[in-house]
Order: C-alpha cells, then sequence, then structure tokens
C-alpha cells in the first residue's frame, strides 16, 4: 500500500473517511489486519530548543580531563 500525501488526505477527507472507516471496521471485525498496515512510518523531527540547549552544554571529552 502506497502512503497517501497528508495535503491529499487532508484534501479529500469528507470524500475518503467513509472508506477509510469501512475497510478499517471490516478488518477489525473479521480479524485480518494486512501486515502492511502494521508498520510505521517515522520521520524523526529535530526539537530546536532542545539541540540548542545540548549544544550549549560541555561535551562528555571535556568532562573526563
Amino acid at each position: 500500500m502506497d502512503p497517501i500525501p497528508t495535503w491529499l488526505l487532508k484534501k479529500c477527507i469528507k470524500e475518503l473517511a467513509p472508506i477509510i472507516t469501512k475497510i478499517i471496521n471490516g478488518s477489525l471485525l473479521s480479524g485480518i489486519f494486512p501486515e502492511s498496515l502494521k508498520v510505521a512510518h517515522i520521520t524523526p523531527l529535530i526539537n530546536q530548543k532542545a539541540q540548542r540547549l545540548s549544544d550549549s552544554l560541555p561535551n562528555e571529552d571535556a568532562l573526563l580531563h
């Protein structure tokens, strides 16, 4: 199953919601869930505030001397 771009999903949500709901409900009722839908695609995002904080902390080498 190809991932649906978020912008497209948002644009067509009124048309797609009933169809997606039927597919998911049918899957849950039958107990059959495709392996391809059990996989999550995660893209880590760097928290800029946390990155600045970690950059200002002394590095491990400085603590050893």
